[in-house]
């Protein structure tokens, strides 16, 4: 018989267990939220002297100290037409110091947030077509001794890397307003009220019950938006120790739904919440992501921090699975650097990772057999602090029925897709992880995906 106390001490534990257990589920939540939507490959290199413009997309610059605390509204950015400097379109977008963008639209989380002044956490975005070469340097500072405007300008060395881009932006301050473009044309429009984005390249239409989860993708043609991307599915098994239970959970664990956007003439952000409330409602836990939508591309760039060690308290297994569902599978090519999912068990392949050196990024690469578009994913995790844990396994179609891997990978019939990816991160240590999915789009998909987030940046005060 067990005493009054010994009764008490049990309800005890079994309240600890489970409380960990949904810590481990709010981390392993986060990481899922992190991975489902952007990011893109991070090659680093030197600059090597090649021509500005050699991208299409626009290049984030941080880190502004160099104008911390100068007005938003004293800024701009040129370009050199011919022999005359125009103003070239740019945007600023704030950030809090949570490292949270600034969105005035929606709800209000962080809509009072900013100061209307740059900080150094805030990001200036440019086009990449603006960049100047080196040679162009002098031509452009006749020009603006012609102009003779007032404020004081600039010039900003800008390597984009992975790309070999080293170009010249030139910036000013307190120009009058007069002298800027008016009302922008935007070029990312997002309605709110469908949750639909569209660009000239794609249409990109947020699922309604799960806005988490990656949504219907269409690109332009002449006349339209024909769909090549329909939905996806998305599991994140859990093994725990022997204390602990097994759980698995889906897009159907979480509540998500659109919290706020912002729209700016090269890029919008639009921020999904998403809330977990489960077993006996000891966690509750509201996140929200932000995703980044380009011109020809979109991204959830994210850092995750990790206050348990993963190690001590999940089994090989553990990890998140994602599958993507196609409109016309056969029509398109795949290349992956991701190794195809093997049939073995989940320690099996946890042992080979740690012997195993991890590539700087992951990424996969299709191409549509008739109209040549491109889709290009990019996924990035950091090497030095996931060392021991296995890469990623890449599945394809015929490996969501296949007996043959739902015997080790029980999950896999539940998410039948075209393409999907799992990451097991069992051997994850406590600390903080940088991790990402970039999704380019379009015919100009580039087989590298460059690091557009942190372009390396050069500062010099000229007038």
């Amino acid at each position: 018989m067990y005493s009054t106390k010994g009764a008490q001490n049990m309800v005890l534990l079994l309240k600890m267990n489970i409380h960990l257990l949904n810590n481990i589920i709010a981390c392993l939540a986060c990481l899922f939220w992190a991975l489902t939507g952007s990011a893109q490959s991070y090659a680093k290199s030197k600059c090597a002297g090649s021509a500005a413009g050699a991208i299409s997309r626009p290049v984030v610059l941080s880190g502004l100290k160099e104008i911390r605390g100068v007005s938003l509204h004293s800024l701009s950015v040129w370009r050199l037409e011919g022999e005359r400097i125009e103003p070239a379109l740019f945007q600023v977008d704030e950030k809090n110091d949570r490292d949270e963008f600034v969105l005035p639209h929606g709800k209000p989380f962080t809509r009072h947030d900013g100061n209307g002044r740059v900080d150094i956490q805030d990001e200036l975005v440019i086009a990449s077509s603006d960049l100047l070469l080196p040679t162009e340097e002098k031509q452009f500072l006749n020009a603006w001794k012609k102009k003779n405007l007032a404020g004081k300008l600039w010039q900003i060395g800008v390597c984009v890397p992975g790309q070999g881009v080293d170009g010249l932006l030139f910036l000013s301050t307190g120009v009058k307003q007069a002298s800027l473009p008016k009302k922008p044309t935007k070029a990312v429009q997002f309605d709110a009220k469908s949750a639909v984005v569209k660009t000239k390249t794609y249409k990109y239409e947020f699922q309604k019950e799960h806005p988490l989860l990656l949504g219907k993708v269409s690109m332009r043609t002449k006349n339209s938006y024909k769909p090549i991307i329909e939905s996806s599915q998305m599991r994140i098994p859990i093994k725990s120790a022997w204390y602990l239970p097994n759980t698995t959970l889906s897009a159907k664990s979480f509540r998500s739904e659109i919290e706020s956007w912002k729209q700016g003439p090269l890029r919008s952000i639009v921020a999904v919440g998403v809330k977990y409330e489960k077993l006996f409602s000891l966690v509750k836990l509201h996140m929200f992501s932000e995703w980044i939508f380009y011109e020809s591309h979109f991204q959830i760039p994210q850092t995750v921090i990790f206050p348990l060690n993963f190690k001590k308290y999940l089994r090989p297994g553990s990890g998140i699975a994602y599958s993507i569902r196609l409109v016309e599978p056969k029509s398109w090519k795949w290349s992956a650097n991701i190794p195809r999912v093997r049939a073995l068990s989940a320690k099996q392949i946890v042992k080979e990772g740690r012997s195993t050196t991890l590539p700087a990024s992951y990424s996969a690469r299709a191409v549509n057999l008739k109209n040549g578009w491109t889709i290009q994913a990019g996924l990035r995790i950091d090497p030095d602090r996931l060392t021991g844990n296995p890469s990623p396994f890449l599945l394809v179609g015929e490996d969501f029925g296949s007996r043959r891997y739902i015997k080790n990978w029980p999950w896999i019939e539940k998410i039948p897709g075209d393409f999907g990816v799992f990451q097991d991160f069992s051997q994850i240590q406590s600390g903080s992880y940088d991790f990402g999915l970039d999704l380019s789009l379009g015919n100009d998909a580039k087989q590298v995906i460059p690091d557009l987030r942190t372009a390396q940046t050069s500062w010099k005060a000229l007038f």
